[in-house]
């Protein structure tokens, strides 16, 4: 019998508010490559989503080295109310990509129109050391964070000149969640959906409180790997932060975000992570009947702040070529 754990990332989600401005960032300033784009409608998105008469535009970019995607969706006139996408308010998201040259990245998006959350900060000491590191915003303000330096999020070295530096965006980093309780999270994330846990801490030195502009926090922090690539998924709890609420992280509503993994079986994944207090957000696996997934069964849940989780079962990536054979197979 197959295990419920991930197999493999499949995309990071993001739910926008203008299609072509959120183009116009990721794709225009950061070079993301554009691999699809369409109108979504029909009984099978119904099913997935689980609301009747959905439409939505819909982009799909490549994440800079590596098989995972970025996902652009604009609901048009059916969405919700903005959420108010501060970092470190709960149901809010941020990702982050390594860039070659941070000062020339960060005056490009301060010049179309791009705030900075907290300062532009070198980092000194340990494996990061000469490195620098920027929260700045998306056109839906959510947090996008840039670092520039000689290490990964494990502390593996990184060889910036082994990248090719044809884009702002380079590299993917990861992509973060900021949750009500890390320790409830990770019964979620770790111990049903499986993924590694490579650190976990609480971050409340100067340097972290300086690039996120907040001088008392505490992020109480997990480091997950993705897997599949060599990517991340920062978990954080923040403490001590005034002004910090939490929103609804509902699919409709601009600013938020949701995850998406291949899985063995969806169905029972989807029974393993009601168990963990989640919730089914499709009333059942959905079969796709056609496009570059034809023959995939997928589902949407929820976790237990409320962030979507998308659960894929197929052994195709979404620009329909065949998934690697490791991660297919593991």
């Amino acid at each position: 019998m197959p295990d419920t754990g991930t197999r493999q990332i499949s995309h990071v989600g993001l739910h926008v508010a203008d299609l072509d401005r959120a183009l116009g960032y990721y794709q225009g300033l950061l070079g993301l490559e554009l691999v699809d784009r369409g109108r979504r409608s029909g009984d099978q998105v119904d099913a997935i989503l689980g609301r009747d008469g959905v439409s939505f535009d819909r982009a799909l970019l490549r994440l800079p080295e590596s098989n995972a995607f970025l996902e652009l969706i604009d609901y048009g006139d059916q969405a919700g109310e903005p959420v108010d996408p501060l970092h470190g308010n709960v149901g809010t998201c941020h990702v982050a990509f390594y860039t070659d040259d941070l000062d020339e990245t960060w005056a490009t998006l301060e010049a179309a129109g791009s705030e900075l959350q907290g300062e532009v900060t070198e980092i000194e000491g340990g494996v990061f050391d000469g490195g620098k590191v920027i929260y700045c915003t998306d056109p839906d303000g959510i947090r996008v964070e840039f670092l520039q330096g000689p290490a990964y999020l494990d502390g593996s070295v990184r060889d910036p000149d082994a990248v090719p530096k044809l884009t702002r965006a380079n590299e993917t980093s990861h992509a973060g969640i900021h949750v009500s309780d890390l320790d409830a999270a990770c019964r979620f994330w770790v111990d049903v959906l499986g993924l590694e846990v490579v650190a976990k801490w609480v971050a409340n030195d100067d340097g972290t409180r300086r690039v996120i502009g907040e001088p008392t926090a505490d992020l109480n922090m997990a480091m997950l790997r993705m897997p599949g690539f060599n990517g991340y998924i920062e978990v954080i709890e923040y403490q001590s932060t005034p002004g910090r609420t939490t929103v609804d992280p509902d699919h409709f509503n601009p600013s938020t975000c949701h995850l998406a993994f291949y899985v063995d079986d969806v169905e029972q994944t989807l029974t393993a992570l009601e168990q963990a207090g989640g919730r089914r957000i499709s009333a059942g696996p959905v079969d796709i009947a056609d496009g570059p997934i034809a023959g995939a069964k997928v589902a949407y849940a929820a976790d237990p702040d409320g962030f979507r989780v998308e659960l894929i079962q197929s052994d195709r990536l979404l620009d329909g070529s065949a998934r690697p054979a490791e991660a297919a197979s593991a």
